[in-house]
């Protein structure tokens, strides 16, 4: 699955436990090759990596996580990038790369945060960067690895080789609770216990439990026998199709797209609408989650087309019907 084969895996439960074992390995990596100066874990700004006091000190959406504000350290954030300027994180990484020991990024989409989505540009420089100044790179594909973006990994776009990466929800196609923490062998060997105790004592109750790997054997073998990730490629640019139309829509700010992830925001001002635009979508036996004006879908990457047009269908109509 991985660029090359050097890897071993700490399994977890869910993602954020996945998140939890790379923020702990990259800092145990520094100390266990006697920089233990390097022990902090930076993310993007709004990025989202779950809701554990470890992850919420990479990761922190502030409409989410407010209350906690005080009880997590935000040394350092790589600003979201707008323009695709990498200039302003390549900034932050140099000024504190004495003290970093890694940086952990949602792939091409910051889900949480609003679906904002950046290009693999951007990536391949963070990726670079990071190598360049001697710290690790965390790529969390919990929400978007295995075909969500078109391609098995969002950072395939990129074509780069990340120190760690966090994978959990398609993992298993959703039916069991599996993650896992995936690491390079340059990492993982120097967690030795002779002739000093480098051991990584870090472990979950259900980590690795073997009704949860079967699940996640099986369903890697059908993401291959059906070509999952070539048909959500496909599917993708059918979903495109479908959507535009609502561009033209007077209540409409903009869509977005990568992979089978559509995006629609609407204006400011339809604020106060949002509810009841899906309190009918759901009587119309649609569940969206809409973050503050935007609507998206992430439908399943097996939904036929007659079911991905009804949804889109069903969205557009309700969109204009209260707006």
């Amino acid at each position: 699955l991985m660029p090359t084969p050097d890897r071993h895996s700490v399994f977890a439960s869910d993602g954020c436990s996945a998140v939890e074992a790379a923020i702990k390995i990259a800092i145990q990596y520094w100390y266990n090759v006697v920089q233990p100066g390097k022990s902090w874990v930076i993310g993007m700004d709004q990025g989202y990596h779950g809701d554990s006091l470890g992850a919420l000190g990479a990761g922190f959406v502030d409409a989410f996580h407010e209350p906690f504000e005080h009880a997590v350290s935000h040394p350092a954030k790589l600003p979201f990038p707008f323009d695709d300027d990498f200039s302003p994180s390549r900034q932050v990484i140099e000024q504190h790369k004495d003290k970093l020991a890694a940086v952990i990024v949602e792939p091409l989409c910051l889900g949480s945060a609003g679906m904002k989505i950046y290009s693999a540009d951007y990536l391949k420089n963070l990726a670079d960067c990071c190598h360049a100044n001697d710290v690790l790179l965390i790529v969390d594909e919990v929400a978007m690895g295995f075909g969500r973006t078109g391609k098995r990994f969002a950072f395939n776009h990129a074509e780069i080789d990340p120190d760690m990466v966090c994978l959990g929800k398609a993992l298993t196609a959703g039916y069991m609770p599996l993650s896992a923490c995936v690491v390079k062998d340059k990492i993982y060997n120097t967690f030795s216990d002779t002739p000093v105790d480098h051991t990584f004592y870090h472990g979950n109750t259900f980590a690795g439990h073997p009704i949860g790997c079967a699940a996640a054997l099986a369903a890697l073998d059908i993401y291959e026998a059906e070509d999952t990730v070539e048909r959500a490629a496909e599917m993708a640019d059918k979903m495109k199709q479908w959507m535009l139309p609502m561009a033209e829509l007077e209540c409409v700010k903009e869509l977005r797209f990568l992979g089978m992830i559509g995006v629609v925001e609407l204006k400011p001002e339809t604020r106060p609408l949002i509810a009841k635009i899906k309190q009918s979508l759901f009587e119309q036996g649609y569940l969206f989650r809409p973050l503050g004006t935007m609507f998206y879908l992430m439908p399943p990457l097996v939904i036929t087309d007659d079911e991905l047009k009804g949804a889109i269908y069903a969205l557009e109509q309700t969109i204009e019907e209260f707006c």
